[in-house]
């Protein structure tokens, strides 16, 4: 469900005056305090750098969970917390050449992380945000823009006179419009300074309806004690919103305790309680830094952000020796639940596995029916994967140590499901698998 806006008007319309703006462990929680990893018998992890500020969570929501499983499938994710998409219109040195749309998605994100609820108090604001909430964002860059005659501007309901005129869904859609002379004064080389990331974060603070609750109708905070929202520049505003700016965006929302992360994943439950094979599934954490950065405005502002993905890949049960030693063969049928490392988008597919009886030390493992997921909920298909693995003790891996494979007994088959991790660098893929025995 998209996040529809219907809000009273707002747009800035000066930087300095009416619109200038300007340590978490790498396994967090959802917003409850519960880390959802739980205790493992197989675990693959790896931490990405997030250059393009991607919000992988839009895309997790999206997925079309099986429902034709053997297993339980569940999305865990933080209640109510918007995804971000954002169109960046203008010349392509200002959008594909630079920074400033991996900017402003981590200026959106420092907002609404934060966000676990929508608050109606009085009837006169009305905004939609349920589990898979999708706030859609125009930012035109680079553009004269005749409303705005500063540098930034913020129109939280859509604005079909901020330039181009022909954008898509003109006037709906809630806008963050650059002049040329933001550019100019807050990008160098392409790349954002601390003091026009500043402004990015306070012109998103109208777009969440920012509002001074100590003086009611006033888009702005009184500078006295230092927040983001505050309408003029002084040593004391700091380049990420505070405790003072979230107070004036509670006349809308609910918000969960600050946090420099988020958290979710999907899970896949084994199917009754005589199954070893408890769980599987992966887990995405996304922490984002930033320093507060006060008094300075000249450095880049890449210089003050640590923008990184963890991609957690998890099998929990009790493992066993596997099958026994005979005549014929043994299959398994099952899922994949894995990411796609540079997106950090899901992928889910079938995952069948094979062994000859006579050899039981090696299996055969393969992946197929790989979907991608993007925000949108278009799916894309990926090419198929197969893995012989050979045994070490009660695990059995491929060459390059891309997949693990471990048997859980189900019932009194020792053999009756096999589940283990997929971590292959050179298909950018991260996940884990379960699949239970077919003969």
């Amino acid at each position: 469900m998209r996040l529809g806006i219907v809000i009273v008007a707002l747009c800035c319309t000066g930087l300095l005056t009416a619109c200038g703006g300007g340590g978490s462990p790498e396994n967090g929680d959802t917003g409850n305090g519960t880390p959802t990893v739980p205790a493992t018998s197989q675990m693959a992890a790896r931490a990405h750098d997030n250059p393009d500020g991607i919000d992988p969570l839009p895309s997790f929501r999206a997925a079309s969970l099986p429902s034709s499983s053997r297993f339980a499938y569940r999305l865990e994710a933080p209640a109510g917390s918007p995804g971000i998409t954002i169109t960046p219109y203008g010349p392509h040195r200002y959008v594909s050449g630079s920074d400033l749309v991996p900017m402003m998605r981590r200026a959106a994100e420092l907002w609404t992380r934060r966000i676990a609820g929508f608050r109606m108090p009085d009837g006169h604001y009305h905004m939609e945000l349920s589990e898979d909430a999708l706030l859609e964002m125009d930012f035109p860059v680079g553009y004269q823009q005749a409303p705005c005659p500063r540098e930034a501007c913020a129109n939280h309901y859509g604005d079909p006179t901020l330039l181009p005129s022909d954008r898509d869904n003109s006037g709906r859609n809630p806008v963050i419009a650059l002049n040329p002379s933001f550019l100019n004064a807050f990008v160098r080389n392409g790349r954002l300074t601390i003091g026009g990331f500043r402004i990015l974060a306070h012109e998103f603070g109208h777009i969440v309806d920012f509002a001074d609750q100590q003086n009611t109708g006033m888009y702005h905070a009184d500078c006295g004690g230092g927040a983001i929202m505050c309408d003029r520049w002084e040593s004391n505003v700091p380049a990420i919103p505070v405790e003072r700016d979230f107070d004036g965006i509670r006349h809308h929302y609910d918000l969960r305790a600050d946090t420099d992360h988020k958290q979710f994943g999907i899970w896949a439950d084994a199917p009754g309680p005589d199954s070893d094979l408890e769980h599987f599934g992966v887990q995405v954490t996304r922490t984002l830094r930033v320093s507060p950065a006060y008094s300075v405005w000249t450095p880049l502002a890449s210089n003050f952000i640590s923008d990184r993905v963890e991609i957690e890949a998890a099998v929990a049960g009790t493992r066993s020796q596997g099958p026994a030693a005979g005549m014929g063969t043994a299959s398994w049928s099952g899922d994949l639940i894995a990411v796609e490392t540079s997106l950090f988008q899901p992928v889910l597919g079938a995952a069948d596995l094979s062994m000859d009886l006579a050899d039981v030390d090696t299996l055969d493992a393969s992946f197929t029916e790989l979907q991608r997921t993007d925000e949108t909920g278009t799916t894309h298909a990926l090419s198929d994967l197969a893995y012989t693995l050979g045994r070490t003790d009660d695990t059995w891996a491929d060459s390059n140590g891309a997949v693990l494979a471990s048997f859980y007994a189900v019932g009194a088959d020792p053999g009756g499901a096999v589940a283990g991790t997929l971590d292959d660098r050179a298909q950018s893929l991260t996940g884990a698998f379960g699949a239970l025995r077919e003969r």
